[in-house]
């Protein structure tokens, strides 16, 4: 096991970083309901579906070990009133939203971030002063990676007009970025953060930011979508950076964007490797 953790391990991490994940992964890989440490522990969840390969899952746990935090990190199955209370116990600070439930999850808030509003979904769920925060960090989290990888252009162009393409577009807008939706049809938001072109009508020479599920062509596209063993740099970075920005949310203190990056791409790696993902998720390799 530890040869294999140090050989993924080497080609992202610090030495030191390096000590001290391996460590993590002994401790939180231990913590299991019956241990009796799940009730003492501050709670997180991830609402979707599905989330079998969800890299969240795992790296968040090890993350808050690494940052002296310990949660239990679960998925839920169920609706948002069910959710709801959930969120309304002490041992839970909070929990991240994915597809399909991003715009329903808008109603079991109490308040939106004007984020979440201009986004029109939720994907952070995080409380303050006993009331239930709604956020989006969809288009934060793309822009702190672009800009950790010096990728930040004046203009953009977004393909797709679904829900993560609304989040890019308001929030890239806001920075005064120059946005252009590119989809077969309009659906009525897109003038409010750009302007609107036919999909056969994109600039394959503008810096493309992908939300389609499947590969398009162009000199400098940005893939956020990932799958199974295929889990491209932007869209690993991007969650790296939710990631970080969920954090700090939850526990309102900000955390070292580099422990999320490094771990993040460890745990991409794993997922392209069953065995290295079985070692990551489970503590063991048998």
């Amino acid at each position: 096991m530890k040869n294999i953790l140090d050989h993924f391990s080497e080609t992202v991490l610090s030495p030191q970083l390096n000590q001290n994940l391996l460590k993590s992964l002994e401790v939180v890989n231990k913590f299991f309901p019956t241990t009796g440490t799940f009730d003492i522990l501050k709670k997180v969840y991830i609402w979707g579906y599905p989330l079998e390969y969800s890299l969240s899952i795992f790296f968040q746990e090890h993350i808050s070990s690494l940052c002296n935090r310990k949660i239990i990190y679960s998925p839920f199955r169920g609706d948002e009133i069910s959710l709801k209370n959930i969120l309304k116990n002490d041992l839970c600070v909070g929990s991240n939203v994915t597809m399909p439930f991003k715009i329903k999850a808008l109603s079991l808030c109490d308040q939106l971030t004007d984020v979440a509003l201009k986004a029109g979904s939720v994907n952070t769920i995080y409380k303050e002063s006993g009331n239930i925060i709604g956020d989006n960090t969809d288009g934060a989290g793309l822009y702190n990676w672009m800009t950790i990888k010096n990728k930040l252009k004046n203009k953009i162009q977004i393909t797709g007009n679904g829900g993560s393409a609304r989040a890019i577009a308001s929030f890239f807008s806001q920075k005064g970025i120059a946005v252009t939706v590119c989809a077969r049809s309009q659906k009525g938001w897109e003038k409010n953060f750009g302007k609107f072109i036919s999909i056969e009508d994109r600039d394959h020479s503008v810096t493309t930011i992908n939300t389609l599920p499947f590969t398009i062509s162009g000199d400098d596209i940005l893939d956020i979508n990932y799958k199974y063993g295929a889990v491209s740099e932007t869209a690993c970075g991007m969650l790296a950076c939710q990631g970080a920005l969920s954090f700090e949310k939850w526990f309102q203190e900000p955390v070292p964007i580099e422990i999320f990056v490094k771990l993040a791409f460890l745990h991409a790696r794993a997922h392209s490797n069953r065995f290295l993902f079985r070692i990551l998720s489970t503590g063991t390799h048998s």
